[in-house]
């Protein structure tokens, strides 16, 4: 309990000070500054001292996934209801942000009861910085001295610092889930995680999945980028149950022309886990891409019903329709096309691509793909104003611009 605030005046130019002023509260005999609370949080390794920016994911759409992925996943409960603490934070939503974190230490004394203090560093982290914007600083101290305390039991240092294989991988975790600016940095605190623990599954797993997506990302732009195929066998065959690691095993085999191969573990998936939304997704973007749309469709909408405001999925769907309306007006040119089966899918696709910019409006390659069913349909002035409000927004990566423009250069084309 706070027992007596006192505000010292230090002058403009007073290096502590907040404004002209610098706030102490004691505790007990203890006079501490919100100073010097601020310099021990920085120290902490949590969720909020790790630079995850809220400008590049949509954050109703990451809380919405976080929370399909609880439904499902049990395992991964701790790592989720932390980052969640975090994302409900930047909701301006500290109560609903200390609930998850509650729930974060139910499941460390459930799954962890012999290595409380080792599997709470991050949870009493992200609880100090709750507590500290919450300006409820004797709280935030408390959690900032059991850190402290827990380290110095669990360091073989004399300073008390540590690193702990677990939290680089939790970091790696919270580093996928806010996007591709991370996917790096994911893979990095993996690779440490790693060194520690060379056959850990989770470190493998969240290895794997960060070279998939770093590969994903560099075809995509036309860069070179080291296979995650060796990655991905490993985390497999060390985690036999998670049929996530094995869709991205059979979306890489079919990269590489292998694609009966990878269906074969896509079969193997539907038997195993049917009901599992991530599983799904992967499934219908392997079938997708192999040409058997109407199957794609069909997984996804299983998929959708298990998690109906899933961002991905809506997209995924809506590429979907596109791929049809495509194959649809191609067949168009020799035999004749009903205009109410054109028209179905072309609203279809609409209708899913702008639930996904309304939903996670940094989603920038959406407004294109809607853009294009826009232009698709001839309704070239609603593509126009779409490609012209991205085209304007300042918050749009570089590669994302340069692609836009050449949507638009593909749209006027089509306009002649």
């Amino acid at each position: 309990m706070i027992t007596k605030i006192t505000i010292h005046h230090f002058g403009p130019r007073a290096p502590y000070s907040f404004g002209l002023f610098e706030v102490l509260w004691t505790k007990g005999t203890n006079t501490i500054s919100k100073d010097s609370l601020k310099t021990s949080l920085l120290q902490l390794e949590c969720h909020f001292t790790w630079a995850l920016l809220k400008e590049h994911v949509g954050l109703e759409a990451l809380e919405e996934t976080i929370r399909d992925h609880i439904k499902f996943v049990v395992e991964s409960n701790i790592v989720d209801y932390n980052i969640l603490s975090y994302v409900c934070h930047l909701k301006n939503s500290n109560e609903e942000a200390l609930r998850n974190l509650r729930k974060a230490e139910e499941a460390i004394q459930k799954h962890h009861p012999g290595e409380i203090a080792r599997r709470s560093l991050v949870t009493w982290g992200n609880y100090a910085w709750i507590y500290y914007h919450m300006q409820r600083y004797e709280e935030a101290q408390a959690y900032v001295s059991k850190v402290e305390n827990s380290c110095k039991k669990l360091s073989s240092t004399a300073d008390g610092k540590i690193q702990l294989p677990e939290i680089c991988a939790e970091q790696g975790w919270a580093f996928l889930r806010f996007g591709r600016n991370y996917f790096e940095r994911a893979k990095n605190c993996f690779e440490n995680a790693l060194k520690s623990d060379p056959d850990n599954p989770d470190f493998n797993a969240g290895y794997a999945i960060a070279m998939y997506r770093l590969e994903d990302c560099a075809e995509r732009y036309g860069e070179e980028m080291k296979s995650c195929l060796e990655a991905l066998k490993q985390a497999v065959e060390l985690n036999p149950e998670d049929t996530t690691i094995l869709a991205l095993l059979a979306l890489k085999l079919q990269r590489l022309k292998r694609g009966h191969e990878g269906e074969r573990y896509i079969e193997e998936g539907l038997q195993k886990t049917p009901d599992s939304p991530v599983f799904l997704r992967h499934a219908a973007n392997f079938y997708r891409k192999k040409g058997d749309v109407n199957k794609a469709v069909e997984i996804l909408e299983k998929a959708l019903a298990l998690t109906p405001q899933s961002v991905v999925l809506h997209h995924q769907l809506g590429l979907c329709y596109r791929s049809l309306l495509q194959k649809t007006l191609h067949l168009k040119r020799t035999r004749y096309t009903p205009r109410e089966e054109v028209e179905n899918l072309i609203q279809l696709a609409i209708f899913h691509f702008k639930i996904v910019i309304e939903k996670k409006p940094v989603f920038f390659s959406a407004y294109g793909d809607l853009a294009n069913i826009y232009a698709l349909g001839r309704r070239y002035e609603e593509a126009e104003e779409l490609f012209q409000e991205v085209l304007h927004r300042n918050d749009v990566p570089c590669r994302h611009y340069d692609q836009m423009e050449h949507d638009g250069i593909t749209f006027m084309v089509v306009i002649v």
